[in-house]
């Protein structure tokens, strides 16, 4: 085999490794946050929240989330035991494609994890036409500025 079979082999393979494909979304994504709280009673409050994320490990090593950085953002009122609202999120790789969800959250667990779900809103490049989407619990230390997000669901490239 030439050597310009082999290269064109290669870039075949290296384009194609997240051309299309279904994947496993389920992964920890780690990084700071911010918000500005109002309160409005005791245990209601309604909550500004920017969250900067520098670390999405996802569980299957192919999926073309990990290693992306982004940022979140969205309001949300907590009524305790209850919260509501939304948001979203731009995140990109380090080709600099982008995908795009939106966030909503649907309630809180007893030790204060937000929970809900995200849907893939659109992308570029290898992330244009992705569709998908899950559940997830976020954890926030108010204390040190961080969090934990721990996702499931499917992404979907075409």
């Amino acid at each position: 085999m030439g050597k310009f079979t082999i290269a064109a082999l290669l870039a075949v393979a290296a384009a194609s490794a997240h051309a299309g494909g279904t994947f496993d979304s389920t992964g920890t994504a780690k990084g700071t946050s911010q918000s500005d709280i109002f309160p409005i009673a005791e245990n209601h409050m309604i909550m500004h929240s920017q969250t900067e994320y520098d670390s999405m490990d996802m569980s299957a090593a192919n999926h073309p989330f990990n290693g992306m950085t982004g940022s979140c953002f969205g309001a949300i009122e907590i009524k305790v035991p209850a919260a509501s609202g939304s948001g979203n999120c731009a995140f990109a790789d380090g080709d600099g494609d982008l995908s795009a969800s939106r966030w909503i959250v649907t309630g809180m667990t007893p030790e204060g994890a937000l929970t809900g779900s995200w849907t893939v809103i659109g992308g570029t490049g290898k992330f244009a036409g992705s569709t998908g989407g899950g559940g997830f619990e976020m954890m926030n230390d108010r204390e040190n500025g961080t969090f934990e997000n721990m996702l499931a669901g499917a992404v979907t490239l075409r």
